[in-house]
């Protein structure tokens, strides 16, 4: 795992991958297994050995797995390296993708340059809520941190890109432009935006 957080109810909340052929399998509460054993409830294959899926949980305060969602694409990798939750328990993640396209629950994300940042926010109960893309023909993008800020519940996301020829453009859940872009810059640069509490 790549990061650990907890929830408004003290739940864990943890992001990392898993890669060629692995396997996440995840148990939940069985009232038929013997005392110590947790019940098997559903497992991730990954669907071929060189491509790295990113993948978030959430577990009780009995540390059984209330749930496993599962992120990313074929021909390439993703990766989530920071997860946060708010005030009502929805959950954030970032990171970086190379695969050509990324599920993240309903939205299916382009990538437009060598490699694209994500932020994603989830409901408590593991649905899908939004996404966005950062990034542009020619860059390179990695979102490393995120942080809620606790008084608007606004979404601050860091990380480092490049970027040799356009402007990156950090878009909306719709694919739309957000109004938020980087410079063109040929040398690793950190930023950081915010992004409205929705």
């Amino acid at each position: 795992m790549l990061s650990v957080t907890y929830d408004a109810t003290s739940n864990i909340i943890t992001c990392g991958t898993v890669r060629g052929y692995g396997a996440v399998l995840y148990n939940t509460s069985a009232a038929s297994a013997p005392p110590g054993l947790l019940g098997i409830s559903s497992a991730f294959l990954c669907p071929t050995t060189t491509d790295t899926y990113g993948i978030l949980n959430k577990y009780t305060l009995s540390g059984y797995t209330a749930w496993t969602i599962v992120i990313g694409g074929a021909s390439g990798v993703t990766i989530p390296s920071a997860c946060r939750s708010d005030a009502s328990s929805s959950v954030y993640a970032c990171g970086m993708y190379t695969c050509p396209i990324c599920t993240i629950g309903t939205a299916s994300l382009t990538r437009l340059g060598t490699q694209d940042g994500f932020v994603v926010k989830y409901s408590s109960t593991s649905a899908y809520v939004w996404s966005v893309r950062i990034g542009s023909a020619g860059s390179t993008v990695t979102c490393r941190s995120i942080a809620i800020d606790p008084l608007t519940q606004n979404v601050i996301v860091s990380g480092t890109y490049t970027t040799t020829t356009n402007p990156v453009i950090v878009y909306t859940s719709s694919g739309v432009p957000s109004g938020i872009t980087l410079p063109v810059t040929t040398t690793a640069m950190p930023f950081t935006i915010e992004l409205k509490a929705t």
